[in-house]
């Protein structure tokens, strides 16, 4: 998955991880920030009651170049229960004409006082250009004050090797605004690359209505060709604004831009389309 579509879903339907370079790993409307209303007592409300959500997400990455555009897919269901949260999607993703299908399961838990964790198991049979396995887990700790602090590991295993990702993060809601900064260490051939990456949303009436924009610099893990995956320097930029049109629909869209050490430029668009219940 890209990190623009990862970053779109993550606005529309909750947490989905992202490349350490990129705009994410960020706590989602759905999940994450109600259990952080909870844990730290100062976002708003979410949306609604709905118990149910879908969506479908589509986003694109072109280039400052020929190389042809990255594009991906995903349809994610989503149910809230009384303690988080668990979900289940399909993806799509196409680059270097090759196609790679997959799903993936996220759950969000409440653990002990203030806290709660995500698990998130992502596959992909026989895929080239994206993790064949993806599997996340994060834990997050409220802390007086309105704080949040969290620890995460991820593990993508590719076709061609394997890529382990350890993160932290520390992050304040104060009224309705929420800022994270999150670091991201990435051993990879026996040096260690990173990155550190800063969000700063503001809530409207709801947590599942806000505008945020984000930037990082850092180590991403990207596949440069189908069997081949690398950890080089990157830069991006992103916004995103989500908003519910209805009690029931709501709409998401996100830009990125991203540039990277051996690659042209990337810049990105992606929407999402929401439905609750």
């Amino acid at each position: 998955m890209t990190p623009l579509l990862a970053l779109a879903l993550a606005a529309a339907a909750g947490p989905v991880a992202a490349c350490p370079g990129g705009p994410g790993p960020w706590p989602g409307p759905r999940a994450a920030d109600t259990v952080a209303a909870d844990t730290a007592g100062a976002a708003p409300d979410t949306g609604a009651r709905a118990s149910w959500r879908a969506s479908l997400a589509y986003g694109f990455e072109d280039f400052t170049s020929s190389w042809a555009t990255w594009q991906a897919w995903d349809a994610r269901l989503e149910r809230k229960t009384a303690s988080g949260s668990v979900a289940a999607e399909a993806l799509a993703t196409t680059r270097f004409g090759v196609w790679d299908r997959g799903g993936a399961l996220d759950t969000y838990h409440l653990l002990w006082r203030r806290a709660y964790g995500n698990l998130r198991l992502g596959v992909a049979p026989g895929a080239q250009v994206t993790p064949r396995f993806d599997l996340t887990a994060e834990v997050y700790q409220g802390l007086p004050g309105a704080w949040e602090v969290s620890a995460s590991y991820r593990r993508m295993s590719y076709a061609a090797g394997g890529v382990n990702l350890w993160g932290a993060s520390l992050a304040k809601y104060a009224g309705n605004w929420y800022v994270i900064a999150r670091l991201t260490a990435v051993p990879q051939a026996g040096r260690l690359g990173g990155g550190v990456s800063l969000l700063a949303r503001r809530y409207f009436a709801t947590a599942d209505d806000y505008v945020d924009l984000s930037a990082g610099t850092g180590s991403e893990v990207v596949t440069l060709a189908a069997d081949s995956v690398a950890v080089d320097r990157s830069q991006f930029v992103a916004a995103r604004l989500q908003r519910f049109l209805t009690a029931r629909m709501g709409v998401s869209v996100s830009a990125t831009y991203n540039t990277q050490q051996g690659i042209p430029t990337r810049r990105g668009l992606a929407v999402a389309a929401m439905y609750r219940w």
